[in-house]
C-alpha cells in the first residue's frame, strides 16, 4: 500500500521548496515503530509518498507516518495519520460440487424425488436442480439448500429424465458439475380409472408408441382436460389414438392443437414456437 505524505518546506530565494526527509518512519498511534529508514517516491504529479509491506499492518487500523527533515532553520519532525486498508478482491470461485441420487421409491406421475448433499463450501448457499427430458421438451427445476430429499414437481407421466445439481454460492457463483451431479430417473405412468378413456401418442405407425402417456381420464369427471403437446422429430408422422372402452352418455373430442416449432437449443428448453 502507498502512504502519502505532505514534506516539510521552506522559503528559498523568495519561493517556497519542499524539502527531502532524511528519515521516515511509520508507528502505532501507541508510538511502536513498524517499519522505519523507508525510501520515499515522488510520483508525476509531484506527490510523495512511500510503500508499505503489507503484512506487517492490520486491515482499519491507524498509524502515523513520522519524517524527520533538517531544515535551514533546524531539524523538522511531523507525524501524517493514516490508515491501513488491505483491498478487498470480488469472490468469483464457486463451492464444490453436488451430490444427489434418485430415489425411485419416492416418483410419482408429476414428480422425482432426489437426495441431495450440498457441497461443503462455507459460502454454499443453495443447490438448483434441474430435469431434462430424455426426448426433448422443457427443463424443470426445484431448488434445495440443506442435505436431504428435493422434490422436482411439474413433471410428465411415464417419461425419463436427466436430472443435475447445480449448486451457488451467497454471492451467486454456479458452483463444479461432478460425476454426483447427475441422476436419472423415471416419472410413472398415470393410474388408469375405473371408467377410463385414454389418449395414446404414436410416431411414424400406429406400432411405434410415443414415449408422451398413454394418458388416462376419466370421460365423465374430466371434461375439458388439456394433455401435453406430442413432440416428433423432422419428417415423422404423428398419430393420436383415443379409446373409450367404457360406455358413456356423450363423448366430444373438442379440438386438437397443432405447434409447430423450431428445434430448440442443447439445454431442450424450445427457443421458439409458432401455432397453427
Amino acid at each position: 500500500m502507498k502512504a502519502y505524505f505532505q514534506p516539510a518546506r521552506e522559503y528559498s530565494g523568495g519561493i517556497v521548496v519542499e524539502v527531502a526527509p532524511s528519515d521516515i518512519t511509520i508507528k502505532t498511534t501507541a508510538g511502536v515503530a513498524v517499519e522505519s529508514a523507508l525510501a520515499y517516491t515522488i510520483d508525476g504529479d509531484g506527490h510523495w509518498y512511500v510503500t508499505t509491506t503489507n503484512p506487517f499492518y492490520t486491515s482499519g487500523q491507524k498509524y502515523l507516518l513520522w519524517t524527520t527533515t533538517t531544515t535551514t532553520l533546524g531539524v523538522v519532525t511531523e507525524d501524517h495519520p493514516f490508515e491501513h486498508n488491505t483491498p478487498t478482491t470480488a469472490d468469483t470461485t464457486g463451492p464444490g460440487a453436488a451430490t444427489i441420487r434418485n430415489v425411485p421409491s419416492l416418483a410419482t406421475a408429476d414428480s422425482l424425488t432426489v437426495t441431495l448433499t450440498p457441497p461443503a463450501d462455507a459460502d454454499y448457499d443453495h443447490t438448483i436442480i434441474r430435469g431434462f427430458p430424455y426426448d426433448g421438451g422443457a427443463a424443470v427445476s426445484a431448488t434445495g439448500t440443506a442435505a436431504g430429499n428435493v422434490t422436482i414437481p411439474g413433471l410428465h407421466a411415464g417419461r425419463a429424465y436427466l436430472l443435475l445439481a447445480i449448486p451457488y454460492d451467497a454471492t451467486g457463483n454456479p458452483g463444479t458439475i461432478g460425476a454426483t451431479s447427475w441422476a436419472v430417473g423415471s416419472t410413472l405412468t398415470e393410474a388408469q380409472p375405473a371408467n377410463w378413456a385414454s389418449i395414446k401418442f404414436y410416431a411414424n405407425n400406429e406400432g411405434d408408441v410415443h414415449e408422451f402417456g398413454p394418458y388416462y381420464f376419466d370421460p365423465d369427471a374430466e371434461a375439458g382436460k388439456n394433455f401435453p403437446v406430442l413432440r416428433l422429430g423432422r419428417f415423422h408422422v404423428g398419430r393420436i389414438r383415443i379409446e373409450c372402452p367404457c360406455p358413456v352418455a356423450n363423448f366430444r373430442v373438442d379440438s386438437l392443437g397443432l405447434f409447430i416449432g423450431t428445434a430448440g437449443p442443447v439445454t431442450g428448453e424450445p427457443s421458439s414456437d409458432k401455432g397453427g
